[in-house]
C-alpha cells in the first residue's frame, strides 16, 4: 500500500523551489529599490520646481533693489537741500564705489568659475566622443581633478571670509538696533497696544445729564478691562510657547525654517510631506520629531500673534464705535434737553388756553342741561304713545297666530289620514311580495338539488377515469419491469477484483507504440479544397467578387438561391431562424 520516499528527489525539488523563491525575492528587492529611487527622483524634481519658482520670485523682488529704489527716492527728495546735499553726494560716491567693488569681485571670483565650467563641459564632451584636442593642455583626468580641488578650496576660503564678514555686520546691526528704541519697537509695530482709558475727545463732550455722562464714560473702562482680561488669558494659554525664543532654535535655523515653509504655497499638493522632506535634507543632524515639534511651535506662535492682532484690532474698533456711540448719545441728550424745555414752555401756554376754554365749556354745559330736560319730557310723551300702539298690534298679532294654528292642525290631521291609507296599501303589497318569494324559493331549491346531482355524477366519472389511468400505469410499469429483467446483466460477486490491477493501469504499463512520422498531425474530418472549389456557390461568389458586385443585395440573393452539387441531409438543415 505504501511506496518508498525518494528523499534525493525531494531535496532537489526543495532546492529548486528555494532557488526560484530567492530569485523572486531578489526581483522584489530590485523593484523596491527602483520604486524608492523613482520616488526619490520625483521628490527631488518637485523640490527643484519649487526652488526654481522661489529663485524667480527672489530674482524679481530682491530686497536690494527695493532698498536701492527707496534710497534713490530719498536722495531725489532731499537733493535740493543745501545742508544735506554734500552728505547725500557722499552717499552716491559710496554707492558707486560699492558697485565698482562688486563688479571687480564678480570678475575675480564668479566669472573664472563659469569659464572653468564651460571648459570642463567641452573637455568632457571631447573625451566622451573619444576625440582628443591637442589645443587643450590638460588631457590627464588626474590633473583636471587636482585643478578642480584647488579651485574648490579657494572658493571655500572666500565663502568663509564672506560668512565671517556677514556675521560681524549682523552683530553690529543687532547692537545698533538694541540701542535705538525706535528700531527696536518697529518689529512689533503691528502688535502695539491700543490707547487705554477715557479718550480726551470723549471728556470734552458736553452732556446736560451728569449721571448719563459718567455711565457712558465708564463704558470705556469696562471695555478696556474686558480686552485686557482676554489678552492676559491668551498669554496665559501660550506662556510655554512664548518662554522659548524661536522655539529653542538659533535665529539662522529658525529663519531658514520659515523661509522653506514660505516656499511651499498652501495650494500645493502634498505640501507638508514636501517641506518636511526638504527640512530633513536641510537639517540632516536633526530628527523628524524635532522638526515636527518646531513646526507645531511655529503654528502655535503664529496663531498666538494672529489672535493677539485680532484682539487688538477688535479693541480699537470697539473703542472707535463706542466713541461714536457716546458722541451720538450725548448729542441726542442735548437735543432732548432742549426739546424738554420747549415742551415745558408750550405746556404752560397750553394750561392758560385750557382755563379760558374751560369757562366757555361750563356755560355751554348749563345751556345743554336745560335743553336735555326739555328733550326728555318730549321723549316720555312719545314713548307712552308708542306703547299704546304696540299693545294694539300685539292683540291683532295674537288673533292672527291663533287662526294659523287652527289651519295647521286641520292640515296635519289630513296628512295623518293619508299616511295611514298609504301604510295599509304598503302592507298589502308586502304580503303579495312575500308569497312570490316563497314560490321562487321552492323553485330555486329544486334547481340547486338538480345541480348537486349533476356535479356528483361528474365527480364519479372523474374518479372512474382516474382509477382507469392508475390501472394502465401499473400495467405499463409491470411490462417495463419484465423487459428490464430480460436485459439486466447478471454478474457474479468477486471480492478479489478490488485488489487486481485495473484496465487503465494495465494500459499504462504497456509500451507506447512508436508514432508514425509520415502521419498527418491532425485528422481531416471536413471538406477538401477540391470539394470546396467545385461547389457552384463558391464559383458564383468568386465571379461576383471579380465583377465587384458581391456585396449588394442582388448578389446575396443569387448566392442564396444557388443549389449545391449534393443536397444537404434533412437532419443537417438549421431551423433556428424559421
Amino acid at each position: 500500500k505504501y511506496k518508498t520516499v525518494n528523499y534525493e528527489k525531494l531535496k532537489a525539488l526543495t532546492a529548486e523551489k528555494k532557488l526560484v523563491g530567492n530569485q523572486k525575492f531578489l526581483k522584489v528587492k530590485k523593484l523596491q529599490h527602483f520604486s524608492k529611487q523613482s520616488q526619490e527622483q520625483n521628490t527631488l524634481k518637485q523640490h527643484k520646481g519649487i526652488w526654481q519658482k522661489e529663485f524667480l520670485r527672489l530674482n524679481h523682488n530682491r530686497w536690494v533693489r527695493q532698498l536701492q529704489a527707496e534710497l534713490d527716492l530719498h536722495l531725489r527728495a532731499n537733493s535740493e537741500s543745501t545742508i544735506l546735499g554734500q552728505f547725500f553726494s557722499e552717499f552716491e560716491h559710496l554707492d558707486f564705489d560699492y558697485d565698482r567693488k562688486f563688479q571687480d569681485f564678480k570678475k575675480s571670483t564668479i566669472d573664472p568659475i563659469w569659464t572653468l565650467r564651460e571648459d570642463l563641459i567641452y573637455w568632457i564632451r571631447e573625451n566622451q566622443n573619444g576625440q582628443r584636442n591637442h589645443s587643450i593642455e590638460m588631457d590627464d583626468p588626474a590633473m583636471v581633478k587636482e585643478t578642480l580641488h584647488g579651485v574648490k578650496s579657494q572658493q571655500m576660503k572666500i565663502f568663509e571670509a564672506l560668512q565671517y564678514e556677514q556675521n560681524a555686520l549682523e552683530d553690529d546691526l543687532k547692537i545698533i538696533c538694541s540701542g535705538i528704541p525706535e528700531l527696536r519697537s518697529s518689529a512689533n509695530s503691528q502688535e502695539q497696544m491700543t490707547e487705554t482709558g477715557i479718550p480726551e475727545s470723549a471728556l470734552e463732550l458736553e452732556c446736560p445729564y451728569f449721571e448719563l455722562k459718567v455711565s457712558l464714560l465708564q463704558e470705556f473702562i469696562l471695555l478696556d478691562a474686558k480686552y485686557v482680561d482676554k489678552l492676559q488669558e491668551l498669554e496665559g494659554l501660550h506662556v510655554e510657547t512664548l518662554s522659548y525664543h524661536n522655539g529653542g532654535w538659533s535665529d539662522e535655523a529658525h529663519h531658514l525654517f520659515l523661509w522653506i515653509l514660505d516656499q511651499h504655497p498652501f495650494d500645493l499638493q502634498h505640501r507638508r510631506a514636501l517641506y518636511i522632506d526638504r527640512l530633513k535634507r536641510q537639517f540632516p543632524h536633526m530628527k523628524r520629531a524635532q522638526i515636527v515639534e518646531h513646526e507645531e511651535w511655529c503654528f502655535v506662535f503664529k496663531y498666538y500673534h494672529k489672535r493677539r492682532r485680532a484682539l487688538i484690532s477688535d479693541w480699537k474698533r470697539d473703542r472707535s464705535e463706542l466713541l461714536n456711540r457716546v458722541t451720538i448719545l450725548m448729542h441726542e441728550a442735548s437735543i432732548e434737553k432742549a426739546k424738554q424745555e420747549e415742551s415745558e414752555r408750550q405746556m404752560e401756554q397750553q394750561r392758560d388756553t385750557c382755563h379760558a376754554l374751560l369757562c366757555k365749556v361750563e356755560s355751554w354745559r348749563q345751556k345743554k342741561w336745560e335743553a336735555m330736560q326739555l328733550q326728555q319730557k318730549v321723549e316720555e310723551q312719545q314713548h307712552a304713545t308708542l306703547m299704546m300702539k304696540r299693545s294694539e298690534e300685539e292683540k291683532r298679532e295674537a288673533e292672527r297666530r291663533q287662526k294659523l294654528k287652527d289651519q295647521i292642525h286641520n292640515y296635519q290631521e289630513g296628512l295623518e289620514a293619508k299616511r295611514r291609507e298609504a301604510a295599509e296599501m304598503d302592507k298589502i303589497a308586502l304580503d303579495k311580495l312575500k308569497d312570490q318569494l316563497e314560490q321562487q324559493a321552492l323553485v330555486d331549491r329544486e334547481r340547486v338539488k338538480f345541480r348537486e346531482d349533476e356535479i356528483a355524477k361528474k365527480e364519479a366519472e372523474k374518479l372512474r377515469r382516474k382509477e382507469e389511468k392508475q390501472t394502465e400505469a401499473e400495467e405499463k410499469e409491470r411490462i417495463l419491469e419484465a423487459i428490464r429483467q430480460t436485459v439486466r446483466p447478471h454478474v457474479e460477486a468477486d471480492l478479489l477484483r478490488v485488489w487486481k490491477d485495473t484496465e487503465s493501469w494495465k494500459a499504462h504499463q504497456k509500451e507506447e507504440p512508436q508514432p508514425i512520422i509520415q502521419k498527418p498531425l491532425f485528422e481531416i474530418n471536413s471538406f477538401t479544397s477540391k470539394q470546396i472549389t467545385s461547389d457552384p456557390r463558391f464559383k458564383m461568389e468568386a465571379r461576383l467578387r471579380e465583377a465587384g458586385v458581391h456585396d449588394n443585395a442582388y448578389a446575396r440573393q443569387a448566392i442564396a438561391q444557388t443549389q449545391p452539387l449534393i443536397p444537404a441531409r434533412r437532419d443537417m438543415q438549421s431551423t433556428v431562424f424559421k
